[in-house]
């Protein structure tokens, strides 16, 4: 998963959703170049049925 992401590349999770790495780097008037642009975070997308099903979630407070 780490070389695939460090690869520029989306790693999908089945069921689960996913993975990206997010990108960022100063304005430039000129030319950006590779060596200006930094890895940021990683981002997670949840899959559309398990962001469906948090509508079922139920929470309790334990005593």
């Amino acid at each position: 998963m780490a070389f695939n992401l460090h690869d520029g590349h989306t790693v999908r999770l089945d069921g689960l959703g996913l993975l990206s790495v997010s990108t960022s780097s100063d304005g430039f008037d000129t030319e950006c170049t590779p060596r200006r642009v930094k890895a940021k975070k990683i981002c997670f997308r949840a899959a559309p049925k398990l962001k469906a099903d948090l509508k079922y979630i139920r929470f309790e407070r334990e005593k």
